[in-house]
């Protein structure tokens, strides 16, 4: 069967616009009112496509919320993997640098805020694991800078390897993050990015040690 084109588009295109409206739409929604308040109807009105090009596209609101989440993930993750690599060569710039394209691009904008701490959680078993699978896929990025800076400048002393510290660290600059954003009186976000990279930086000096480091 040959795939016709409408008003100059295929049908791959179509479908890739109609994607792209009901993700817009349902960001501004979810973030609006709450994922547990909002309807599939709700949604495809708002990005006027019908309801059965939605389905055509997604199984459901969680499929859609999914996408939207995985989507922002991507954009953070890439940034500050990039600005990891740009960093100067010490780990409390290259520090400094991924905390704060993260927070750039997480908190431009406030239905992402929302989206990504507040509406994520609690919504099924599969969006946790996938939260979860968010969660590590940054503390590898703590992980990869300790374990660049730490070789390079000492022995570890005998305490929790790195995965367990990265990942404590992450998890809890994930809800530092959040309580900044839902405090009305927040502090700017370059003094947010110098909090978060103070502690960083000291969890790392907290597990050299530079007793043993060696001198060239």
């Amino acid at each position: 069967m040959v795939s016709r084109n409408y008003r100059g588009l295929s049908l791959g295109q179509r479908l890739y616009q109609r994607r792209d409206r009901i993700v817009i739409a349902a960001t501004e929604i979810f973030a609006k009112q709450g994922y547990w308040h909002t309807t599939v109807d709700e949604i495809c009105g708002l990005a006027h496509v019908a309801k059965r090009d939605f389905y055509d596209i997604y199984d459901g609101k969680e499929d859609v919320f999914r996408d939207l989440y995985d989507e922002i993930i991507e954009i953070a993750l890439d940034a500050t993997k990039q600005a990891i690599h740009d960093a100067p060569n010490d780990l409390e710039n290259t520090f400094r640098a991924g905390i704060s394209a993260f927070l750039r691009i997480a908190l431009s904008d406030p239905n992402r805020v929302r989206i990504l701490f507040v509406e994520a959680a609690g919504i099924s078993e599969a969006m946790g694991l996938r939260r979860r699978e968010a969660l590590h896929e940054f503390s590898r990025l703590v992980q990869v800078q300790f374990d660049k800076f730490g070789s390079s400048a000492a022995v570890i002393t005998k305490h929790s390897p790195y995965t367990q510290r990265a990942l404590a660290l992450v998890g809890a600059a994930k809800e530092v993050i959040a309580d900044w954003a839902a405090d009305r009186k927040k502090t700017s976000i370059d003094e947010l990015t110098e909090n978060l990279t103070e502690i960083f930086t000291a969890v790392f000096n907290s597990i050299v040690d530079f007793s043993k480091l060696s001198v060239s």
